[in-house]
């Protein structure tokens, strides 16, 4: 008799409609090597090819279903891929799951904290890939080095819904860390702009903290727009830097001028340089840079880089 229960109930579960469905996901990505040559320091070197610190070679795959109640369930799996040096191999970017509603967004998983990106608003073109936005690509300047920027950690994050242009992250992970991130953004006119302030408190002995970051952005509607960022981290000891971008867009492509300088107590560092970029369509990005850094008590050094990205998808 039991077993003939079982039996039906078996028969009667699998008669059931399955509930659980796979969401459907897309794969993207993209592909970007560069070349370098670098003038001074200790890397003072003929022609290398690397992989591009502005924006690693990655692939994705990104997915969301209907759960009902007006609510989605989300994945994101993404990883980088490096070709050249030590650090050859693939990394962990995202590996995280998320549910939406009106409630906001919740993410679990090896994914971006809070901050990430707070150093970074800006809203030029591609002349970034230039090292516009890579600071300390193949030489270290000292204080004027370190983003202080947000990274990819696991965490578990909160993103409010939209409050007018104003959205807010919070997100908490390991050894007492939290973070949290607030993000104004909009238009007015043909012009825009991208305001980000996040804060990073000190959570491990062993670990940066204490971190205050702002960044700016305003585009003036002639494809032209300026980015400022400011930071100042204060653990052992103090650093501070600010930061200033000029872009301009034209067609399809784009040129950026840059300047960022940083102190603390072991001296001061400066950097400037400009990039330029190329959209060639087909989801090509040709780029080229040059970038000038100085520390105290070091040699100058310069580097010269030239890439190709493609994305696909």
């Amino acid at each position: 008799m039991e077993r003939k229960l079982i039996a039906a109930a078996v028969s009667s579960a699998l008669a059931l409609p399955m509930a659980a469905q796979a969401v459907e996901f897309s794969v993207s990505g993209h592909v970007n090597r560069a070349i370098i040559s670098v003038d001074g320091g200790d890397n003072d070197n003929d022609l290398q090819h690397v992989d591009s610190n502005a924006s690693q070679s990655r692939v994705r795959f990104t997915g969301s279903g209907d759960i009902g109640s007006g609510m989605t369930a989300g994945v994101n799996m993404e990883m980088g891929v490096l070709s050249t040096g030590s650090t050859s191999g693939t990394t962990t970017r995202h590996a995280a799951v998320n549910l939406s509603g009106a409630f906001g967004k919740l993410t679990l998983g090896h994914t971006s904290a809070a901050t990430d990106g707070m150093a970074h608003a800006r809203l030029g073109g591609p002349s970034w890939l230039g090292g516009v936005s890579n600071w300390c690509a193949y030489h270290s300047t000292g204080p004027a080095c370190p983003s202080n920027d947000g990274g990819r950690t696991d965490v578990l994050r909160y993103d409010t819904p939209a409050m007018g242009p104003a959205t807010i992250a919070v997100s908490t992970g390991d050894n007492e860390y939290w973070d949290a991130k607030l993000s104004v953004a909009g238009s007015f006119g043909d012009a825009g702009y991208d305001v980000r302030v996040g804060h990073i408190p000190e959570y491990d002995d062993d670990a940066s903290g204490d971190i205050t970051t702002a960044s700016a952005a305003v585009g003036f509607g002639q494809g032209t727009s300026v980015a400022l960022a400011w930071s100042q981290e204060g653990i052992d000891d103090e650093t501070e830097y600010t930061y200033v971008e000029l872009d301009h867009s034209y067609g399809d492509g784009s040129v950026g001028v840059y300047w960022k300088g940083g102190e603390n107590n072991d001296g001061d560092g400066s950097l400037w340089g400009v990039g330029v970029g190329h959209n060639m369509g087909g989801g090509a990005t040709a780029y080229a840079g040059y970038r000038m850094m100085k520390e105290d008590d070091a040699d100058d050094v310069s580097v010269v880089l030239a890439g190709l990205r493609v994305t696909f998808n």
